[in-house]
């Protein structure tokens, strides 16, 4: 592994803002359905348990208000920092932040400095807004304050003047989100409509000022007059009201046309360095930070080889896996076959429909000759191995958005097999876009299909994309063309991801994706427990493999991957289980969304700063950001041990992010995450759309649902 250096986009936090005592308190008064992590959150402090607390400021009058109400406290003791850093450096790390966004009021600074430094950009009526974003961590026993910023895209007016300022129109809304313009970050739920209410408004009006510190002029030249007429919004999950003309209603990528979604990428999307230098400036505006980003210094990952199977069925090394199908187009080219298929599918004749969108009948002379040539070279190659094969003759048909429904029954009276294939060759479509209702009709008929674009297809002349839609295809049939190198320490690495959906007669709770010490896929298994809120608890996933299911957890090495962090309840469980089955459990937690930023454009790269693993595997055309790595813990013979991220577990991370087998990849086009989790968060948004689950095909490791 070579060794670099990159800045991120942290700073070093002066000493005089740091607070060195902290103070306890416990809630005396009783308060009826408090939050105490929402409120202790908001006064920027710690919750200890549900009465008592640590904030990083005195409150000399000993009272605090939640939800209009008075709040009593006792002071319990003054504590030092110090103790709290060598206990919990994440509570530290939070009271430390607190200190900075009640005392110093960071955050309406921040949102001053930015609007200075990034102008907001109008693009056909939708106004594009910076919007910071911080944390604070400690690293080398210093404290950083973490930079960021996003965007956020609103319509033009505010909402009251969107609905032309008609209460009625205004409850249309009632479901639709939100963000409150002075905090254009949050989003919120519209939960109801109340008549007007004079004293609600002049109080948001004062939060403006206050706590967002904008000038009346700003207010009245942003919003213009304000209207005592109109009504107070109630949105759910936050007790405080909103006035319709203070908020934007948002909408979603899937409401803008072509071009504008490109101008407001082109916007928005910022490489690297570019949004380094723009943090720079924002920081250097900073009293409580030192001028420059910290430097740290980044491993190299190795580009560890992959293994398929060349024409003998002897393993083969390969780097990338872009020239994979070269052998479809190009007789003389090496021929690799895959490292493993599935019994089910193995030397089987899949009965192929070629669907083909009916605004595409002027072209359909080179369509059927573009498949035809693609289908006849694989399955000359495909007859002497144990591929599968596709018998796609006279199963040519047409079908637009009208009339999917008489193309799927006409394929149920012709279709009556286990398995069958679909290949569909489609325009683009921006509203109503036919794919996933297709693929999923034709699915429940027992038929796997790919999409494929013709505007795009018909443009390869590289044969690029007919070789990526034949690894796609061979993903779809559970066909796992490549495996690691070398094998890994974990019988099982299993990516986890919650989300709700139907199995059997229950609704399920989520999946989980497991790999085995090759790094092929085994098995997607949906999760089937009671109740599990927003996160499954690992314990009851590691009981149900164990009970439900044919895998084996006794005596085992297995390491989880997760988007999530692993609650104490959990950890007391996974102690348990570990010394009950003799196995040795590990947890890694994987943030896809987090703040951190490396201002460079290079990839493959990987740091440790304070206890996070800074991952960054893959290139984009744009800005590509880095994965965090924030907990690993080892539960192992009813004992739990804390690890630390280090160079040889971002290396194996970084190999199963090229285990992608629904894409060819080249140089740096590895997954974001490694493929685990990848197809777990897949699988997860499969089950939201009510895709039907074939448990037999997620067994044999089948990727139908992508």
């Amino acid at each position: 592994m070579k060794n670099l250096r990159y800045k991120i986009n942290a700073y070093r936090i002066k000493k005089d803002y740091i607070p060195k005592e902290v103070y306890r308190y416990r809630i005396r008064s009783f308060i009826e359905n408090i939050n105490i992590y929402r409120f202790v959150g908001f006064y920027g402090g710690v919750a200890l348990n549900q009465s008592e607390f640590i904030l990083p400021y005195p409150v000399e009058n000993l009272v605090l208000e939640y939800d209009g109400k008075d709040v009593k406290l006792e002071h319990i003791d003054t504590l030092n920092l110090e103790d709290i850093e060598n206990k919990d450096k994440e509570k530290a790390e939070k009271l430390v932040r607190g200190y900075l966004t009640s005392i110093y009021k960071l955050k309406p600074i921040l949102y001053k400095i930015l609007r200075d430094v990034r102008e907001s950009k109008i693009i056909n009526d939708i106004r594009v807004d910076p919007i910071p974003d911080f944390t604070v961590k400690r690293h080398n026993n210093e404290y950083y304050l973490v930079i960021d910023f996003n965007h956020t895209a609103t319509v033009l007016k505010n909402l009251w003047d969107f609905v032309g300022r008609d209460k009625l129109k205004l409850e249309d809304y009632i479901g639709k989100k939100i963000i409150f313009k002075p905090n254009p970050k949050k989003r919120y739920t519209i939960k109801s409509i109340e008549k007007q209410n004079k004293k609600d408004i002049d109080d948001i009006v004062e939060h403006i000022i206050e706590y967002y510190k904008w000038t009346e002029e700003e207010i009245k030249s942003t919003f213009g007059e304000i209207d005592y007429t109109q009504p107070i919004i109630h949105c759910e999950g936050i007790p405080y009201p909103f006035a319709p003309q203070f908020c934007n209603i948002v909408f979603t990528m899937e409401d803008l046309d072509e071009n504008t979604l490109k101008d407001l990428q082109s916007y928005w999307r910022l490489p690297n360095e570019i949004k380094g230098n723009i943090i720079n400036q924002i920081a250097k505006k900073l009293r409580f930070v030192e001028n420059e980003p910290i430097e740290l210094e980044f491993i190299k990952f190795n580009n560890t080889p992959l293994i398929v199977k060349d024409e003998n069925g002897k393993p083969t090394k390969i780097y990338t896996t872009n020239r994979l199908f070269r052998w479809n187009y190009d007789s003389k080219s090496k021929l690799y076959l895959p490292y493993d298929i599935p019994d089910i599918i193995k030397n089987k004749t899949l009965t192929t429909f070629v669907l083909i969108d009916e605004n595409l009948k002027n072209v359909s002379g080179k369509i059927k000759r573009k498949v035809y040539q693609m289908f006849k070279n694989y399955n000359k190659i495909a007859s002497k191995t144990e591929l599968p094969k596709f018998d796609f003759a006279n199963k040519w048909k047409y079908f637009s958005n009208n009339n999917i429904r008489d193309v799927i029954r006409k394929i149920k009276d012709e279709f009556n097999e286990e398995l069958g294939f679909a290949l569909i060759i489609g325009n683009r479509y921006y509203e109503n876009d036919y794919y996933e209702t297709l693929k999923m009709q034709l699915f429940n008929l027992n038929i796997i299909s790919q999409n494929i674009l013709w505007e795009n297809w018909s443009k390869d002349d590289n044969n690029f994309m007919t070789n990526n839609l034949l690894i796609q295809i061979m993903g779809k049939l559970g066909i796992k063309y490549f495996a690691l190198d070398a094998k890994v320490n974990y019988d099982y690495i299993m990516g986890l991801d919650s989300g709700l959906g139907a199995f059997k007669s229950n609704r399920v709770s989520g999946c989980t994706v497991i790999y085995d010490s090759e790094g092929k896929i085994r098995r997607i298994q949906p999760i089937d427990v009671p109740s599990p809120g927003e996160r499954i608890p690992i314990h009851l996933v590691v009981e149900f493999l164990e009970t439900k299911t044919d895998i084996n957890m006794e005596n085992k090495n297995i390491l989880f991957l997760r988007d999530g962090f692993v609650q104490n309840s959990e950890r007391e469980e996974l102690k348990k289980l570990s010394k009950e089955l003799n196995s040795n459990i590990e947890v890694i937690s994987i943030r896809k969304n987090n703040k951190y930023k490396v201002f460079t454009s290079d990839y493959g790269i990987g740091s440790i700063f304070g206890n996070d693993g800074i991952f960054l595997p893959h290139k984009t055309t744009f800005g590509s950001n880095p994965v965090k790595l924030s907990t690993w813990l080892r539960f192992n013979s009813g004992n739990e041990e804390k690890l630390k991220i280090n160079e040889s577990i971002m290396q194996l991370l970084y190999d199963l992010t090229k285990m992608n087998y629904s894409a060819l990849y080249g140089e740096g086009r590895n997954l974001r995450i490694p493929a685990p989790i990848h197809y777990a968060d897949k699988f997860v948004k499969a089950l939201g759309k009510n895709w039907k689950i074939d448990e037999e095909l997620l067994k044999h490791g089948f990727l139908y649902f992508i």
